[in-house]
């Protein structure tokens, strides 16, 4: 258990494995307690321990990570599940930005992030995938994901689910992968986008959309919230009637499958849970 100075909540840190057969992972996993306090979810951060690293000296931009988000929400500024946040390096300082906002970090806590140019909160995942005893993981806790600069510009531009989804293919875990493997390559480039009918079409995001195929239907989801409903009816009447409008979605819990795109693919791609809906295997098969 650490605390961070005088910080009112706990990080725990756990060493362990994550199984994805034929192989055995060592990983740290880091699980917030107390950021439910300021109305934000608990956050749980797997990294995926190097054969080089001893189990104790496990990394710090977990820790700081929480302490951003802990900080942000205690402003009235909370992470919502899909939305990125920048990891920038610039003239020997790092940052987290988050829209308009430029959070100072300590470069040297985020030196063995830096394959990385975004962080995005994840939907919860289950405690058997950790092997860890009913409830270690806090019930609502968003699991951090760690999109490469090539990976972040598609996202940005295609949104954040198309690239989870090819996450979550390269290395078969459904809805993605549980751990950060700091040393990874990318999952997708913009390359595999220069096809796509999404090419120049704005996308807008408003937390909490999702849209999911029930049976033969396409159920869109919309945010409960007044606010999020009326920007989204405001930015549907300010399109032209000719234009095509886009929005970032980010799967929900209830989904059992996932479809992918990237350049030459001619049929529909997807991948999908093969274990009650928790992530565990995934299949490629097409639809």
């Amino acid at each position: 258990m650490i605390k961070l100075g005088t910080a009112p909540f706990t990080i725990f840190v756990y060493a362990h494995k994550l199984t994805s057969p034929p192989k055995q992972m060592p990983c740290w996993t880091y699980i917030s307690r107390g950021l439910s306090e300021v109305s934000q979810s608990e956050v749980v951060f797997t990294v995926l321990r190097r054969p080089n690293e001893n189990v104790e000296a496990f990394p710090e931009s977990p820790l700081e990570w929480i302490k951003t988000v802990y900080g942000l929400a205690n402003s009235n500024l909370h992470l919502e599940t899909g939305q990125m946040v920048d990891l920038v390096f610039d003239r020997g300082t790092a940052f987290l930005k988050i829209n308009q906002a430029m959070i100072v970090q300590d470069p040297k806590k985020w030196e063995s992030m830096k394959r990385f140019g975004a962080f995005v909160h994840g939907i919860p995942l289950c405690n058997s995938i950790f092997q860890f005893p009913h409830g270690t993981l806090p019930p609502s806790a968003h699991h951090v994901i760690a999109l490469t600069h090539e990976e972040t510009a598609v996202a940005k531009q295609f949104g954040v689910t198309r690239v989870m989804g090819h996450l979550g293919l390269s290395v078969s875990w459904f809805p993605y992968p549980p751990w950060i493997d700091r040393d990874r390559g990318d999952s997708i480039n913009m390359a595999d986008q220069a096809e796509s009918i999404r090419i120049g079409i704005p996308i807008e995001r408003l937390y909490g959309l999702n849209a999911m195929l029930v049976e033969d239907d396409i159920v869109f989801t919309i945010p409960v919230r007044e606010e999020r409903r009326k920007a989204f009816k405001d930015y549907v009447l300010r399109a032209p009637l000719s234009a095509a409008v886009g929005f970032d979605s980010f799967m929900v819990g209830e989904a059992k499958s996932g479809l992918t795109w990237k350049k030459g693919q001619t049929d529909p791609m997807g991948y999908a849970s093969n274990w009650f809906g928790c992530s565990f295997l995934n299949s490629r098969a097409p639809y």
